[in-house]
């Protein structure tokens, strides 16, 4: 998102972000009202019940966080993955999805980890997509001596922000091509 020099926004910058349903901060440059996963999926409702919501979870330039690969597994395992990791349909308990998804912490299916990797890449490349401007115009818009002091502070958060979401970006792809070339499934995040 571009800040304009004459109106410089002051909302509050989100350190999360929601992957799996509506942010609670929708107005905030760094919160996404695009989630990876169809928030109307039967097997998200579920576990958005068991943890009271989509889970805010933090990204980093340098690690894939494991909360968020349980979860992408979870929600995009096809049914037998996920009833040999223990869900039950019909399960009246409330913590049976969360549970579900706690062993899932570790990759178990080629198919679905090449899948949520792809949807995190695909996320990716939305999220970056969506900015009005470059890492780089940004980094140059910082260095110009006319910056407002106001703007430079704001450009200062959306590079960040870049930054976080290039780096998990080139993770996830490295990743991605581990997978390709046949590293073990117990080896891919080591």
């Amino acid at each position: 998102m571009r800040v304009p020099h004459a109106q410089p926004s002051r909302r509050r910058l989100a350190a999360t972000r929601s992957l799996g349903g509506p942010t609670r901060q929708q107005h905030s440059p760094h919160s996404s009202s695009d989630p990876p996963l169809d928030p109307r999926s039967s097997t998200l409702q579920k576990l958005h019940a068991s943890l009271n919501g989509a889970p805010e979870l933090t990204l980093t330039e340098t690690a894939v966080d494991d909360t968020l690969l349980s979860y992408m597994r979870c929600a995009l395992a096809p049914t037998e993955e996920l009833a040999r990791a223990g869900w039950d349909e019909g399960s009246s308990d409330p913590h049976n999805p969360m549970n579900t998804m706690a062993r899932l912490v570790e990759p178990c299916n080629f198919n679905t980890e090449a899948k949520v990797l792809e949807t995190l890449l695909a996320w990716c490349d939305r999220q970056m997509a969506a900015y009005g401007s470059s890492l780089q115009s940004d980094l140059d818009e910082v260095e110009r001596e006319a910056t407002p002091w106001l703007t430079v502070q704001m450009l200062r958060a959306l590079i960040s922000e870049k930054r976080t979401v290039l780096g998990l970006q080139r993770e996830l792809r490295a990743r991605n091509q581990l997978l390709k070339e046949g590293c073990p499934l117990d080896q891919l995040y080591v």
